[in-house]
């Protein structure tokens, strides 16, 4: 029952970092495509369609009842699965954390970009790269998003407190 948690959490986490990713990413065609309203309104439309497609997966393929004691009891495990659990959580803690300060850094590059060209200090010499920003942050929010409830619910099931 565990793993069938870890894995709904997995596919959850999934969906939402998609959706919000392509929200993000939905300021990508006004950046592209300034001259032409049309183009750049259908594709919006398309993208923040799509990223609420991603919150609806999200939000159906969410088992609540299945899974609601992990979040409120204390589980009972044998002591070597738990052991193997715990072991795995440490492997996982490490990859995680490396990954969501890639992220993060990924999301202060791309935030630096429009924060210097906003205090004119860069004086517009990096509009040319707003779309490059765009991409880091959208890929920040979606390696932070992602891996962020997958950790929680290893250490939720790990520590089992």
């Amino acid at each position: 029952m565990a793993e069938g948690y870890l894995i709904q959490e997995q596919k959850i986490s999934k969906y939402l970092a998609l959706g919000f990713s392509l929200l993000v990413l939905s300021t990508m065609p006004y950046l592209v495509f300034k001259q032409d309203p049309a183009i750049y309104t259908f594709l919006i439309i398309v993208m923040v369609t799509l990223g609420m497609v991603m919150f609806v997966s999200a939000a159906i393929s969410t088992d609540g009842s299945k899974y609601k004691p992990f979040r409120k009891e204390v589980l009972m495990f044998d002591q070597n699965y738990l052991r193997e659990l715990k072991s795995r959580y440490e492997s996982v803690k490490s990859k995680y954390i490396a990954v969501m300060v890639a992220g993060f850094c990924f999301i202060a590059i791309g935030g630096l970009t429009f924060a210097l060209e906003k205090k004119d200090i860069a004086l517009g010499t990096l509009e040319p790269y707003y779309p490059v920003a765009v991409v880091l942050i959208a890929v920040g929010i979606y390696m932070l998003i992602r891996t962020i409830p997958l950790l929680d619910s290893h250490r939720l099931i790990a520590k089992n407190e």
